[in-house]
């Protein structure tokens, strides 16, 4: 058994304009495997990776000082503890809150969010010094690639850098700063200072007494609740109700916008039959299709944002994302070497060529099958990859792995190619082991050129043993549930020629089908072809009393190789959990209340953020996080938690959605809570209201907010 457990598919659109799309959410404490990573893992920064993620949207919890995490693939939340941790989102859109404590915060590809929404007192941070960030005297580090920052309810201060930021503030009197990208500046309550620099920035004042500076560029500022001053600046700022107006309370200073036009909708593109060649275009089409305008949202107006006068300098509005990348097969080219030997960790690159439409791929990533149909494939990519050449829309991606080693010899081949887009939209590539391949959209089909990977030496080809007759207990079996509490056993795991890399079990009581990792496995003695590993973990506070059993033990070898056993309870006896109280039940939500806090509705020319109030409960341990999908036909966003819930049990959850994504009302679509024990309840919602709960008889009919998305207006002139 694994120590996650996925309850669906990861988010995708499929073909067409229809979308499947439900979260993929994974629980993980400890350390672990990613099933598609051959080899030990590490951060960015070079520290191994204690709390390893997947390729789908994961929430990893660091449960002791100290810790490393990893995301990998996927849109994940990563939560630090109380001391100096590492937290490494990997590919994907990763919210990042390290706690308290002097943390290492790397972003990796995708846009990625840091967040203080917790925070009560005042917060500083720079994504330019990446030094000396957070609270006073925490002193987080910031490594590589965080794009967006989310503030508490102190009077913050952030600063942005190179990349497109969204700086949002939150509660109190705080003082945003753009840098020379088109930055989205949102101050939330409070008496704020809006600087927005050199690109095109949007600035959104919200509520309270605000000043905004534009800087230069053309700059476009929201009408929202309270009196602020726009000032002119270096650059152009935008008043949607001409200089000098108030709209919504706000004065602005600036250059009067014109009045929108209505576009015009198109028929839309449907897919042809799948050809019977391979069929990869040097640029995508951008599809003709312009939706209806959606209806306005339940509480707020939408107002169509006037494009900038042609008078002044601007970019092109942006179109619709509708088409899902691709890659050009025939572009894949070895970067390094086609031939190597196995007599040392090798590194393994490759480059292709992948174009999107409109909002540019963020990640791509190629693997390989090995030629031991027992040992994992080996992924290139995802949280290891650059653009070399080109643009976002239309470039040259080289992505590396890394080859353990005494990995199989033979003939390692392609198996698939997968590139990602900013709107969410993929396109999977699965390739056999001739070549011949076929995309998951548009029928791609054809044959690869890329020569296989051949690999000389010698190999590992058994896999660890684990000697569970000698397996033993350290800490005590009889525990009481009234706190966290820590458990190891010690057990003899030897392996033919790599050496083990972990070793890792699971607990369960087999009253229901909740289980606890077992996942810190550390080589307390011996070597790592022969020694005595020390496997410990956390009981959670209110596990349910009564016998716990290691159910498995797993043990995994540098190249890959597992072997899953089932000790003899006589040798590696029960844990007895005694207590007054016992978690029996996951969290609940109150489906009748959902309220949208902020905007209703806005254009899809910049990302939108939307945070949604809900209100949940739990029987014992209490809540920890909530998640939701909020999705529409065509495009979808993940709204996550990053702060505690209120005593009342309000929990606020944020995300955005990002710029160009498909217009419509954007709805609830799922939500995810868990709690401090671990346990986890999941609602599927459809889009008139009704919901249902996974593994529950419990149906009904919800009341959550909707969110109206609205193409940008097209001017005339």
């Amino acid at each position: 058994m694994s120590t996650f457990r996925h309850i669906s598919a990861p988010l995708r659109r499929t073909g067409g304009m229809g979308l499947a799309l439900v979260a993929t959410f994974g629980l993980i404490q400890g350390l672990g495997a990613y099933p598609a990573q051959a080899g030990a893992l590490r951060a960015a920064n070079g520290q191994t990776c204690t709390v390893i993620g997947t390729k789908g949207d994961d929430r990893l919890v660091a449960k002791r000082i100290g810790d490393v995490l990893c995301g990998l693939g996927g849109n994940d939340v990563l939560l630090g503890s109380a001391g100096k941790d590492t937290l490494d989102g990997g590919a994907g859109d990763d919210i990042l809150n390290g706690g308290l404590g002097a943390d290492v915060l790397i972003g990796g590809s995708g846009t990625d969010t840091l967040s203080y929404a917790d925070r009560t007192t005042p917060v500083t941070v720079d994504l330019s010094s990446k030094a000396g960030v957070g609270g006073k005297n925490e002193n987080d580090r910031i490594f590589a690639g965080i794009e967006d920052v989310l503030g508490g309810t102190g009077n913050d201060r952030i600063t942005g850098n190179a990349l497109a930021n969204l700086l949002t503030g939150g509660a109190g009197n705080d003082l945003l700063i753009g840098a020379a990208a088109g930055d989205t500046l949102s101050g939330g309550a409070g008496n704020d200072k809006l600087l927005g620099g050199d690109g095109n920035d949007k600035l959104l004042g919200g509520a309270g007494k605000d000043t905004i500076d534009g800087g230069k560029g053309t700059n476009r500022t929201d009408a929202q609740a309270g009196i602020d001053i726009v000032l002119p600046g270096l650059g152009v700022n935008i008043c949607l109700g001409g200089s000098g107006s108030i709209l919504n309370g706000e004065i602005c200073i600036g250059t009067p916008a014109p009045t929108p036009t209505t576009p015009v909708p198109t028929t839309p593109a449907t897919p042809t039959t799948p050809p019977t060649t391979p069929v990869v275009p040097t640029t995508p089409p951008t599809p003709t299709v312009q939706p209806t305008t959606p209806a306005p949202g339940p509480t707020t107006p939408p107002v169509t944002i006037p494009p900038t006068p042609t008078t002044q300098p601007t970019a092109p509005a942006p179109a619709q994302d509708l088409r899902y990348p691709a890659a050009d097969m025939n572009s894949l080219t070895w970067v390094t070497t086609p031939t190597v030997d196995n007599s040392q960790d090798r590194q393994i690159k490759v480059r292709v060529r992948a174009t999107d439409d409109v909002s540019g791929v963020v990640y791509v990533g190629v693997r390989l099958r090995s030629p031991d149909p027992a040992a994992p494939i080996l992924t290139m990519g995802f949280s290891s990859q650059r653009l070399v050449s080109g643009t976002l829309t239309d470039g040259v991606w080289e992505v590396s792995g890394e080859l353990p080693a005494q990995s199989a010899t033979g003939s390692w081949t392609v198996s698939e190619v997968y590139v990602q887009d900013r709107a969410k939209g993929y396109t999977r590539y699965t390739v056999q082991p001739d070549g011949t391949y076929t995309g998951s959209e548009y029928g791609y089909q054809g044959k690869i050129g890329l020569p296989p990977l051949v690999v000389t030496g010698t190999s590992d080809v058994t896999a660890p043993q684990a000697n569970t007759a000698a397996a033993e207990w350290i800490s005590s079996t009889a525990l009481t549930n009234e706190d966290e509490r820590s458990v190891s056993f010690r057990i003899p795991v030897t392996d033919d020629y790599s050496g083990v890399t972990g070793v890792k079990a699971t607990l369960e009581t087999g009253n229901d089908d909740f289980e606890v990792p077992l996942s810190r496995g550390v080589l307390s003695s011996g070597s790592s072809t022969n020694g005595i590993w020390t496997v410990s973990g956390t009981l959670p506070k209110y596990l349910p009393v009564g016998d716990w059993k290691v159910t498995d033990i797993t043990a995994t070898d540098r190249v890959g190789h597992t072997t899953t056993v089932t000790p003899d309870p006589k040798t590696l006896v029960p844990l007895m959990i005694t207590g007054t109280k016992s978690d029996l039940q996951p969290p609940t939500v109150d489906m009748s209340y959902g309220e949208m806090v902020g905007a209703t509705s806005g254009d899809n020319s910049t990302d939108r953020p939307v945070q949604i109030k809900l209100r949940v409960s739990d029987d014992v341990s209490g809540v920890s996080h909530v998640a939701i999908n909020f999705i529409t036909t065509g495009g979808g966003a993940r709204l996550d938690s990053n702060a505690p819930g209120t005593a009342d049990g309000l929990w606020t959850v944020y995300g955005r959605i990002p710029a160009t994504a498909a217009t419509g009302k954007y709805y609830v679509s799922g939500i995810y809570v868990w709690d401090e024990m671990g346990r986890k309840r999941d609602y599927y919602v459809q889009k008139d209201g009704t919901y249902t709960v996974y593994k529950s008889p419990v149906t009904g009919t919800s009341n959550m907010p909707v969110y109206t998305l609205l193409p940008v207006a097209k001017s005339t002139t």
